[in-house]
């Protein structure tokens, strides 16, 4: 009896910590996928610290959206492990990691990264890192902080970043048609043909700032605006310019946004378009 008694309490045990492990939060982020973020971030700060390259490398995706421009895997480690280098440089993660769901395979992770020198002080900085799900495993795709992306807003140099309504974007891409299922208020689902633009290059979506404060219709959305960007439906009132388009490249301008609700194919979408060639 007490092998029996003793066999039931391992296997409630094992059932709950399987229940406990793929259970989800009230951001509906699996608590597995959570923790596999949070020990590839503690990794990643020991290896930079360290000059682990091997601990570094491992966070990137093989592409990275690093501080507004394009990098490769190899380019971002190489400018983490300089920290390591210089013994009076001080690196380190501050406080709690929130994270928001952007999709089943993408999260983003918001945190206080601490960065400089005992001797010219240490200043915080409100990091972000989107984390993609490549192959099984969690991989950055993008990397800023809010520091950086304001000088990037102030200079608007860099191709690679958009941002929201108000201000105007030009675009360029292969456009073409789709189908989408569209749903009511009442649940009735009706097919729908949109306009979709795949760029050739993917954006970062940056919210509008304007001083020191993102713009209020934007600030309730800005984990989102922060995604990379690689398709974007087309909100077209005047069709003609676009007959016979189909599949070839085309650059249009409008204002991004994002969509007010789930009946929308795209992280973003570009109202008021205008066909420029």
């Amino acid at each position: 009896m007490k092998n029996v008694f003793l066999y039931l309490t391992i296997y409630m045990f094992v059932i709950s910590f399987a229940q406990d492990k793929y259970s989800t939060d009230s951001k509906g982020i699996k608590r597995q996928d959570k923790l596999a973020i949070e020990e590839a971030l503690s990794k990643w700060d020991n290896g930079i610290n360290e000059g682990d390259e091997g601990a570094v490398k491992a966070l990137y995706a093989e592409k990275v959206l690093y501080y507004g421009s394009q990098k490769s895997r190899e380019e971002c480690v190489a400018d983490k492990i300089k920290i390591s280098q210089i013994p009076e440089l001080v690196h380190s993660l501050s406080g709690e990691v929130t994270y928001t769901k952007i999709n089943d395979d993408c999260i983003l992770a918001n945190f206080v990264r601490r960065f400089g020198s005992n001797n010219k002080g240490i200043q915080n900085y409100g990091t972000y890192m989107l984390f993609e799900r490549i192959n099984g495993s969690w991989k950055v795709v993008v990397e800023s902080d809010a520091i950086k992306d304001k000088e990037l807003i102030a200079q608007h140099k860099n191709p690679s970043l958009c941002y929201l309504d108000p201000a105007t974007s030009t675009l360029t891409g292969t456009y073409k048609k789709e189908n989408q299922t569209y749903t009511s208020k009442s649940g009735k689902q009706s097919e729908v043909e949109v306009y979709i633009l795949e760029l050739e290059q993917p954006i970062q979506v940056l919210p509008s700032i304007s001083g020191d404060k993102v713009v209020d219709s934007t600030a309730k959305n800005f984990d989102i605006a922060v995604s990379q960007v690689s398709k974007i439906e087309l909100m077209v009132s005047d069709t003609k310019p676009f007959d016979n388009k189909e599949g070839k490249n085309i650059t249009v301008k409008g204002k991004l946004a994002l969509p007010p609700n789930k009946n929308y194919s795209t992280k973003v979408i570009l109202n008021d378009v205008v066909f420029v060639k």
